[in-house]
């Protein structure tokens, strides 16, 4: 699978001439608020809504957008240690943000498996039950994780609950 990364994007930016009022010009114009803003940011948040509203969902430039906005997400997850977990609580509200903008389910997908993928780290640390620490992890995913549909009750039951001894 291709990804679009800041980097290249940001090469590729220079070279354009974003005189020439075209598609590619708008693409790169709003990749260029994504990197010097950062993909967290409201003002960023508004750009992309507002630049994929105007095209079709599953378009070449949508398409690409998403791809950018997910290598951010992507990097900022693979990076986050344990001790930071409170971190991807409050980023989950830009995850949130753009899965609302986007409505792909490529895009959610992807989100999800990243988002468990933190989380079974999180679990593979955080292994006291009565702790403040998994308290507080089992709290945010048992109500996020059903609100954005990646886990159902029983599932996040299962999650959670103590494996017996043999």
């Amino acid at each position: 699978m291709w990804k679009s990364h800041p980097e290249a994007d940001k090469r590729m930016s220079t070279i354009i001439n974003k005189k020439i009022n075209d598609e590619v010009s708008a693409y790169y114009n709003l990749m260029d608020v994504v990197h010097t803003k950062g993909y967290i940011h409201e003002d960023t948040i508004a750009a992309v809504k507002e630049y994929y509203d105007k095209h079709k969902g599953l378009s070449i430039e949508n398409e690409c957008l998403r791809d950018g906005i997910f290598c951010y997400c992507e990097s900022f997850l693979n990076n986050l240690d344990t001790d930071s977990y409170h971190e991807y609580f409050e980023i989950n509200k830009v995850f949130v943000s753009y899965i609302n903008t986007f409505y792909n389910q490529k895009f959610n997908q992807n989100i999800k498996d990243l988002s468990l993928k933190y989380i079974n780290k999180l679990m593979d640390v955080y292994t006291d039950k009565r702790g403040r620490d998994y308290q507080d992890i089992k709290k945010f995913v048992t109500s996020t994780f059903l609100d954005l549909g990646f886990k159902s009750e029983k599932e996040l039951s299962e999650m959670f609950k103590t494996k017996k001894k043999e």
